[in-house]
């Protein structure tokens, strides 16, 4: 029987018929291209980059059918053009609602040219650093476009804690105001006749999930949008636009997926974000949602073979580096889509201050600290004197614990021996050696607003029971929220509080929760108390307070405990990755490394 080639929802397939003689050497020349078999259909997904090899190959074995017609389809699909489009057109600062600021020179209409790049293309990125005011832009263009081309509908895509910021600045900076917000109180924002829908990536994702139960509520991991796009759309063109788009960076998360598979429907497409990729690999995802020309059409695994050095004991697609012959070609398709700024570089921002304030750790802190680094370098003995990189960094957040607050690691007793327990529960916060540096500054700024950064949503509360004489405002991940109000509905509100009421002085913020989408400007000083590995938030969470609207100096302090991993986390994120890059480079730690990681002595 023949092998069977055509199309199928804008994709190549094989079908291969089990009676076949060639049946077993067809379906291993199938998975020797990496084609995508579908249970549903039972057919074979090929990659438009593998399709002539692999038909070379294939018309060896078995004769090959394609359907009258289907040539042509298959050749739409092999040598698709761009869909990026220009427009010769000029914004004029009349049509706009809410005019641009002014940055320094030489950039003083910085915001004008980008607003002009993306309205001079239907597919771009805008890479500005946090407080550049990239929200300003998107939604001026929402308005543009939906006054003078006639695009009615926008799906809007940002952080977790940005989705109530942005529908409060649809009414400053356009005239739109048929919008609504998906999630959890809304899961099928799609059934309603509005103009604009709002979601962050994990509601999105929600949101997919509750259509797909009308098909199949067996199946998650789903190869076609259920979200009925089509009749929202209307067959008018739509905008979408993903905020903070470093939430799609990896290909292989299910909430990136499901976002690739409503960006066809799209005629519009804008990324936004201050910090796109800190690995080139991660410039994959944005690209392709932008424009699949932009990678050359190829799947995720396709283009790594063609950029990078790949392959290690562990697994053949691991990234070692980016090629050399290729790290410029990259660079130039990033360059050519997107434009990309820095705060300092184009705004007239007040000085920043930052100091480290290092601490010793408290007596009790140091032998539970020590009680975990000598636990992991027994492990490490037992190991043959080596432990894997991989093994060791899953070790951080417990000695980060042992730091931040020792009274996490009760969930955990079972990893070390009982004299654990009596010194974890004789602890006691108001005796942190933080706390004491933390006073200090509180005094020493008595008259300012003040955030506190922290990492633990305990910390932030344990802080909280001890500032209470400053009536302190919290906000985390595990903060209780009143009825009928979603995290970033409380979110908003506690941020209305903290910047306009004068009785409000210091806001307990989780560095996770906190990190986009809003501003602290009310603030002149902000307090790092315990912190992350993660740079992207960390650092979007520093931009909250110097940005667009602040006019004084912003002093940064960063509490840190000497003699501990607390340092190496902090370099961790000046450095941009400094733990991986110089000390878990290697597969295997020894114990000499370890005790270098973990600042001890034997």
């Amino acid at each position: 029987m023949p092998v069977l080639i055509k199309t199928s929802n804008n994709k190549i397939v094989l079908q291969i018929f089990k009676g076949s003689p060639a049946f077993r050497n067809i379906v291993s020349l199938a998975k020797k291209y990496h084609c995508i078999y579908n249970p549903e259909t039972h057919e074979w997904e090929i990659s438009p980059n593998k399709f002539e090899s692999l038909h070379e190959e294939l018309s060896d074995i078995d004769r090959i059918v394609t359907p009258e017609g289907e040539d042509i389809e298959i050749e739409k699909i092999l040598y698709k053009p761009s869909s990026i489009k220009k427009f010769n057109v000029v914004v004029d600062v009349k049509d706009l609602k809410c005019p641009p600021i002014k940055g320094k020179h030489p950039y003083e209409n910085y915001q004008l040219e980008d607003l002009s790049k993306c309205y001079s293309t239907n597919r771009f990125a805008l890479f500005l650093e946090q407080g550049t005011g990239k929200s300003w832009i998107l939604i001026t263009l929402c308005d543009l476009l939906k006054k003078y081309r006639g695009i009615k509908k926008v799906v809007f895509l940002t952080s977790s804690s940005g989705v109530y910021n942005i529908k409060k600045e649809f009414s400053r900076f356009s005239d739109i105001t048929n919008i609504t917000t998906g999630g959890v109180l809304n899961r099928r924002p799609f059934d309603d006749d509005v103009d604009v829908i709002i979601m962050n990536y994990r509601s999105f994702l929600l949101v997919s999930d509750d259509y797909q139960k009308d098909k199949n509520p067996c199946i998650k991991n789903y190869r076609k949008t259920p979200i009925p796009i089509e009749e929202w759309l209307n067959k008018d063109p739509g905008i979408l636009i993903l905020d903070e788009s470093h939430n799609i960076s990896n290909p292989k998360a299910r909430q990136t997926k499901a976002v690739q598979l409503i960006s066809p429907y799209f005629e519009y497409i804008y990324d936004s974000t201050g910090t796109p990729a800190d690995m080139e690999q991660k410039y994959y995802s944005q690209l392709k949602i932008l424009d699949p020309f932009l990678v050359k059409n190829l799947s995720y695994y396709e283009w790594l073979e063609e950029y990078f050095v790949l392959g290690d004991r562990y697994s053949q697609y691991r990234v070692i580096k980016i090629k050399s012959s290729k790290a410029l070609e990259l660079q130039k398709t990033v360059d050519s889509i997107c434009s990309r700024r820095f705060a300092d570089d184009v705004l007239e921002l007040p000085e920043q201050y930052t100091r480290n304030y290092y601490v010793e750790l408290t007596d009790i802190q140091r032998r539970i600290y020590q009680k975990v680094v000598l636990t992991k370098l027994e492990e490490i003995q037992n190991s043959f004197g080596y432990l894997s990189s991989h093994e060791l960094r899953n070790t951080f957040p417990y000695l980060m614990s042992s730091i931040d607050n020792p009274k996490l690691l009760l969930k955990h007793l079972d990893k070390f021996d009982s004299s654990m327990a009596d010194m974890v529960n004789s602890f006691e916060f108001k005796d942190h050696s933080k706390i004491e540096a933390l006073q200090d500054i509180l005094i020493s700024h008595a008259n300012s607003k003040i955030v506190i950064w922290t990492s633990h949503p305990s910390v932030g509360y344990e802080l909280a029971s001890l500032l209470g004489g400053y009536h302190p405002l919290v906000i985390n991940g595990e903060v209780p929220l009143p009825r009928g109000y979603s995290l970033d509905q409380l979110k908003g509100k506690i941020v209305d509080q903290f910047q306009t009421d004068p009785q409000y002085k210091i806001l307990i913020a989780g560095i996770e929760v906190m990190n986009s989408s809003v501003s602290l400007v009310s603030a002149t000083i902000q307090i790092i108390f315990d912190s992350t590995f993660n740079y992207t938030e960390y650092d979007q969470a520093l931009k909250r307070v110097r940005r667009i609207g602040q006019d004084k100096p912003v002093f940064t302090y960063k509490i840190i405990a000497d003699n501990s991993l607390d340092v190496f986390r902090n370099k961790n994120l000046e450095q941009k990755d400094f733990i991986n890059k110089k000390f878990l480079s290697k597969e295997y730690i020894d114990q000499q490394t370890a005790k270098q990681i973990f600042n001890m002595t034997a």
